[in-house]
């Protein structure tokens, strides 16, 4: 049971969060111990972090600044997949989907031969937000343009501009489904502006359920099965 009463929330997201940590997106203190998210890093990949910013990409090498602050080269091939937005794949796209000062997540595998990160998974300007809304929509009508609302995420950061459009997918529940005080997860791409264009969005109620979730529906939490 958390401190904010919602653990069904936390139950629902749980299979998102196994991922994300393991990837090192969220810190492995947020759910689960080492020897848990251990047990989700399947072969042949070893799990690495690597936050950091793209200062070019030529073929297979794409150069960054790591986080470290020192220039460091990783390969990328055809295996790769990108989410930019949304997922592609391919060696031949990273020209076009990962540019100078964009800011990047990898999981990758140690090549044997070189020690150099090959990039397996690239997530572009990625985020993840889980907070409240502080300023609702002012209507959901597709076209024209996008809509967008404030979320407080919790930890006491600051306020943040969520932009959603047709394109975003609304998780067992809808556009509609959002006010005042509602309870939100957001994946999404920070911009140049500092706010985030939401590629997902899942809307809660109070008793921490997605709003549209199927009423029969069990959430099991990542042990498993109460018994």
């Amino acid at each position: 049971m958390s401190a904010s009463g919602r653990p069904t929330r936390r139950q629902f997201a749980c299979g998102f969060i196994i991922g994300a940590t393991a990837l090192g997106l969220i810190g492995p203190e947020t759910l689960f111990s080492q020897q848990q998210i251990a047990s989700h890093a399947a072969p042949p990949y070893n799990l690495v972090r690597v936050a950091s910013h793209v200062t070019s990409v030529e073929g297979n090498n794409l150069a960054i600044i790591n986080g470290q602050g020192q220039p460091e080269d990783l390969l990328i091939d055809d295996n790769v997949s990108i989410w930019r937005g949304k997922d592609f794949s391919g060696v031949a796209l990273a020209a076009q989907l990962l540019q100078p000062g964009d800011e990047i997540k990898v999981r990758g595998r140690i090549d044997p031969a070189t020690q150099k990160l090959v990039a397996t998974l690239i997530l572009v300007n990625w985020t993840f937000i889980s907070g409240t809304v502080t300023a609702a929509p002012a209507g959901v009508v597709f076209p024209p343009g996008s809509k967008a609302f404030e979320v407080t995420p919790g930890h006491q950061a600051p306020v943040r501009k969520i932009t959603y459009s047709s394109a975003t997918e609304f998780v067992e529940s809808a556009p509609e489904d959002m006010a005042q005080g509602s309870l939100i997860d957001v994946v999404g791409s920070v911009l140049k502006d500092g706010s985030v264009q939401a590629a997902t969005v899942t809307v809660y109620t109070a008793t921490g359920k997605p709003t549209r979730m199927d009423p029969n529906a069990i959430i099991i939490p990542p042990t498993g099965p109460r018994k």
